[in-house]
């Protein structure tokens, strides 16, 4: 309809467990674009996690079976990766991360329909550098399996803190 972005936040995590997005997501749009620039982890070999809550970050949705993923990833050189579930405590965004200063993850994520009585749905591509230094695109799909309204959504790695990067 020709609307125009709306910046809601800006959030620069530095030597944090986790980056928890609260006090955004509302009934005021149907869809929310997360862009992550330079995110680094501390540990090496780490990947990015997504989770999901109702209740403002008060807690977060880590049970058994509450999502479901699938994400691609290549180098270009015979590089592929897939990975995925059907049934998981966290959404996976990509795999194996490099701690090194220069070699970040960048990516854009959607949040669908944040506020519908259906399962939430997630969408994300990016690049970051793997743990051998390679580059890596990566794409993914996830949802929420579960169709109770979502408010607040959490970026962490699944090992380490979050050394820096943005968020917007």
């Amino acid at each position: 309809n020709g609307a125009t972005e709306v910046l809601l936040a800006t959030y620069t995590p530095t030597a944090v467990a986790s980056l928890d997005i609260t006090s955004v997501l509302s009934s005021t749009y149907d869809f929310y674009t997360i862009e992550v620039t330079g995110l680094l982890p501390v540990t090496d070999g780490s990947s990015i996690y997504l989770l999901t809550s109702t209740d403002n970050g008060a807690s977060w949705t880590t049970s058994s079976g509450a999502y479901a993923y699938a994400v691609g990833s290549g180098n270009g050189t015979g590089g592929y990766n897939d990975i995925g579930s059907s049934s998981s405590t966290q959404i996976q965004l990509n795999n194996n991360c490099s701690n090194t200063a220069n070699e970040t993850s960048s990516l854009e994520l959607k949040v669908w329909n944040p506020n519908s009585s259906s399962y939430k749905q997630f969408s994300w591509s990016g690049s970051y550098f793997s743990a051998a230094g390679s580059l890596y695109w990566f794409t993914g799909v996830g949802k929420r399996l579960s169709t109770s309204v979502i408010n607040a959504v959490q970026l962490k790695y699944s090992s380490g803190n979050i050394a820096s990067g943005t968020v917007r």
